[in-house]
């Protein structure tokens, strides 16, 4: 199985975790690493940890293009193969890749949530929110 590392600064990793947690119920693979005022030394190794231990391959999950967590996590990405670092991370992003990550290859997966991560954000104004509002309640 696909591991799933998320991280990004300050306790963004731990609330999406929560989320997802509350959303789907505990998920396996899936570990959260803080970015918290830690050696960068350490909390490199803890991500590369992750990546050697994961047969099938990782997805690393970051919050914002060219922070801390994605530079890390970009740097060890290069280093392997089967490993993917998807930055914007948003929740709908992650649930997708746990419904898929066992019947989809990793690169087409990676794809998929790409996708799906921006097919999730949406603007909701006075004029648009009835039309949007009546297509989301139809999909039920």
């Amino acid at each position: 199985m696909v591991k799933l590392i998320i991280t990004g600064h300050g306790r963004f990793s731990d609330g999406m975790l929560d989320g997802i947690n509350f959303i789907m119920g505990i998920q396996k693979d899936i570990i959260k690493v803080e970015f918290n005022n830690i050696d960068l030394e350490i909390y490199s190794n803890k991500i590369e940890d992750i990546i050697k231990n994961s047969k099938e391959g990782t997805l690393i999950f970051t919050d914002i293009i060219g922070g801390t967590p994605f530079r890390i996590s970009t740097i060890l990405g290069m280093k392997y193969d089967n490993v993917y670092v998807v930055t914007g991370t948003n929740i709908s992003m992650i649930i997708e890749s746990i419904i898929k990550r066992e019947v989809m290859p990793l690169k087409e997966l990676v794809e998929q949530i790409t996708n799906v991560g921006k097919n999730a954000v949406q603007v909701f104004d006075k004029k648009s929110i009835t039309e949007k509002s009546r297509n989301i309640n139809n999909l039920n």
